[in-house]
């Protein structure tokens, strides 16, 4: 054992910060290692599976998610997921260094997917898009990280292996729930207290040091500090032959994505379930938590249907510096529901706000039945959050309310300015909505949404502008051309009447003029006659 006793776990009550930071420091001593983890007991070698097969990996971008897995009847056994960041990948923000990013085939595992919300190991060629996967991506030494969740106990039911029986602490196993490449869950009962818990343990090896053993631990720090209905709750920490674990309210229900089971829930019981879940974060972001991984899948739904937000193994404090593993530059979150912030790996720019866009995403499935942004890959997902705006909710179901529409949108706005000043502040507004009051968000015009599309997307949006400005220049000049051309045009004409105006004219006084001529003619005619006559007669 190296440096780590019970001792040092239990001196980690009530929880405090830096009896954790303490513990992990210890737990890494001997360049990262768990020394005597071959020797330990049968019973620890019963508890940890044999290490599975590992086929060569392709040098490619692998990209794993959470699994959420199920009792019998659906019912979630796990208070959280197998672990902080259990299949998280790690890479720069950009695309094309996504793709490239080596996973160390010794570390990849066998992918199996389980059913649709299990973990997922999508290679380069691409794979069916899972909404619910969580992605972390960053610096290289968090590469061995990457690791595949098996199958263990998400086939509709828990998982039956020979650690029922063992004895974790003051904890009897009865089943195990979900295991995976840095972890375990297991369903246990308090030998004393007869109080059913959800165990989570960290396995040995690569996992057991550094950036995984800071997950682990950044899970049970932040949830120690949240006391709250709607927070699933920590109840004791400790660890077992050098393995830390800590054991989580066990919830008997089941969670949010399975509950919508790709079905659109009526508006107002969206709404008030977002408006429990909003205040239950605005409670953790009050304590200095920000979740960073919301989506409905971490919403567990007890018995009596009451959401308790679950899985903070992303979780960073509210005003905390982001540590080596989650410096800016990496991409933490799942696709579907990550703010553009968040999507970009502009970690230091994450704020409660964050939060606030996660729950205008679920808010927006629970309405559409599907997420604002998906795609079969989870990196174009990534780039349509950054880059695109959601589609309409009611474009998609055409009875959504517009002021639930309205609400949602507003959650959902690029620019964390934009949004609810807090989660309590669209809480408030969901609660107006259902009390039937003025909602104060606005819904934003068309130009504005162009604007700040065009904000967003300046590379595109200036050779656009410049190419339409040329346009309607172009259109500007043509018509004020034709409108010259034309103007001389009808003035010719007017001068050619004008001109054939008065030659008529002329032609008029010319006639009437030969008129005149000719009856003085025949006056003089007659006038000679009478003289003549005249003559005559004398």
């Amino acid at each position: 054992m190296v440096g780590w006793t019970f001792g040092t776990f239990c001196s980690l009550f009530p929880y405090s910060e830096r009896g954790l930071d303490m513990a992990a420091a210890d737990f890494r001593g001997s360049n990262g290692r768990v020394g005597g983890f071959a020797g330990n007991s049968a019973g620890v070698e019963t508890i940890v599976s044999p290490p599975v097969s590992r086929p060569s990996a392709d040098p490619a971008a692998t990209l794993v998610a959470s699994s959420e897995d199920t009792l019998e009847g659906g019912q979630v056994a796990v208070a959280a997921t197998v672990s902080p960041a259990l299949g998280h990948f790690e890479a720069p923000v950009s695309q094309q260094t996504l793709q490239k990013t080596w996973v160390d085939p010794q570390l990849a595992g066998e992918p199996i997917a389980a059913d649709p919300g299990a973990t997922l190991v999508p290679q380069s060629t691409g794979v069916a898009g899972n909404p619910g996967e969580t992605l972390v991506s960053g610096p290289p030494e968090l590469e061995d990280y990457v690791e595949t969740l098996n199958d263990g106990g998400s086939q509709g039911g828990t998982k039956v292996t020979g650690a029922a029986g063992k004895v974790i602490g003051d904890y009897e196993i009865l089943t195990e729930l979900g295991r995976g490449g840095m972890g375990v869950v297991y369903k246990a009962r308090h030998r004393i207290l007869k109080r059913t818990v959800a165990l989570k343990m960290i396995l040995a090896g690569a996992h057991s040091s550094g950036p995984a053993l800071q997950r682990f631990l950044a899970e049970a720090r932040a949830v120690a500090h949240l006391q709250h209905p709607g927070i699933v709750q920590i109840f004791d920490m400790g660890q077992q032959d050098g393995l830390p674990w800590f054991s989580l309210e066990f919830v008997d229900g089941s969670d949010l994505q399975k509950m919508l089971d790709g079905k659109p829930r009526d508006a107002r019981s969206a709404a008030a379930l977002v408006e429990s879940v909003c205040r239950a974060m605005q409670y953790a972001h009050d304590n200095g938590i920000l979740h960073r991984d919301l989506k409905p899948a971490n919403i567990l739904m007890d018995s009596a249907g009451n959401p308790k937000v679950t899985d903070f193994g992303l979780a960073k404090e509210v005003d905390g510096e982001a540590s080596g593993a989650t410096r800016d530059g990496t991409i933490m979150g799942s696709p579907s529901y990550m703010p553009p912030e968040q999507a970009r790996g502009e970690i230091s720019a994450v704020t409660s706000k964050s939060d606030q866009y996660s729950m205008g995403a679920v808010l927006y499935q629970m309405l559409t039945a599907r997420p604002p942004f998906i795609t079969d890959r989870p990196l174009e997902t990534v780039m349509q959050v950054i880059n695109n705006d959601p589609v309409s909710p009611r474009q998609l179901q055409p009875a959504i309310p517009e002021d639930l529409e309205t609400i949602c949108l507003k959650a959902l706005q690029k620019d964390p300015a934009a949004r609810y000043e807090s989660c309590a502040a669209m809480a408030d507004d969901l609660r107006r909505y259902l009390n039937g009051e003025p909602i104060l968000a606005r819904p934003i015009s068309r130009l504005q949404r162009t604007w700040r599309w065009c904000q967003r997307n300046p590379r595109i949006a200036v050779p656009s502008g410049l190419a339409g400005l040329f346009i309607a220049l172009t259109a500007v000049i043509s018509s004020w051309a034709w409108v010259v051309t034309s103007a001389q045009a009808a003035q010719i004409a007017d001068e050619k009447k004008n001109v054939e105006q008065q030659r008529d004219e002329a032609d008029k006084q010319r006639g009437i003029a030969t008129e005149q001529r000719d009856e003085a003619e025949r006056q003089k005619v007659v006038a000679n006659q009478q003289k003549a006559k005249a003559e005559e007669n004398e």
